[in-house]
């Protein structure tokens, strides 16, 4: 699958990635099983080859671009501060470090100094989304059984 995208400069990046985000979607639907995606970059002769297996990571950043939000990238691997951890799960700092104290996500000391592994806090972000996310659609259906929907 081959995918160009050219972007003016009074273009929002929302807007250029809500683009980029349809193009990829149409390409990657167009041939399901493609083992290469290929973005091509202008100025360069040849298109970008990416394995297909990338494609859901180049579709989530795309998303969360079109939405407005900041992407970074982070391996699995890395140890971050209570302070970037915090800003990971959107929680003051004080309560990340119950959260450590209590186990739910792991840690190390660095001298006096508390490092988050990045894999325990992702598995744990996933999992309170999971629960919202449950709360969520419970509080619906008993809306609906209550007749609030109407």
């Amino acid at each position: 699958m081959s995918i160009a995208a050219n972007h003016l400069p009074d273009e929002s990046p929302e807007y250029v990635a809500r683009r980029v985000l349809d193009r990829v979607r149409r390409a990657t639907n167009a041939a399901p099983g493609s083992n290469v995606f290929k973005l091509t970059i202008a100025g360069e002769d040849s298109p970008l080859e990416i394995p297909a297996e990338m494609t859901d990571v180049v579709i989530s950043a795309l998303e969360n671009l079109a939405a407005g939000h900041q992407v970074s990238v982070m391996s699995r691997d890395d140890e971050l501060t209570t302070v970037q951890a915090a800003e990971v799960l959107n929680v003051s700092r004080p309560y990340l470090i119950k959260l450590l104290e209590s186990g739910e996500i792991n840690y190390r000391m660095v001298g006096s100094h508390r490092r988050v592994k990045t894999d325990s806090l992702l598995t744990f972000k996933a999992r309170d989304d999971a629960r919202a996310h449950a709360a969520a659609d419970e509080l619906v259906r008993l809306s609906e059984d209550m007749g609030f929907d109407r």
